[in-house]
């Protein structure tokens, strides 16, 4: 894990603001989900990206009526 030098305090509510430099570097932008998991003794914090409904992968995704799929099962639906 690579050490950023930056501190900040958790507020009365919990928050914690992620720098701009850091957002930027990971475009994140306003109104973007993230997920929060935890390893060990560390909060993580990862962009989320929606995976595919059938096989939770998020690459060569398309939204068809609001939903994620990956191309590769679009192409196991059409060949059923």
């Amino acid at each position: 894990m690579k050490a950023t030098g930056n501190l900040r305090r958790v507020d009365e509510m919990g928050r914690v603001v992620i720098p701009k430099k850091l957002r930027d570097s990971l475009n994140l932008q306003s109104e973007d989900s993230i997920e929060i998991f935890v390893e060990e003794d560390k909060i993580v914090l990862q962009k989320y990206e929606p995976g595919c409904l059938f096989c939770d992968s998020t690459e060569s995704t398309i939204e068809y009526m609001g939903k994620q799929i990956c191309l590769d099962c679009l192409k196991e639906m059409d060949n059923s």
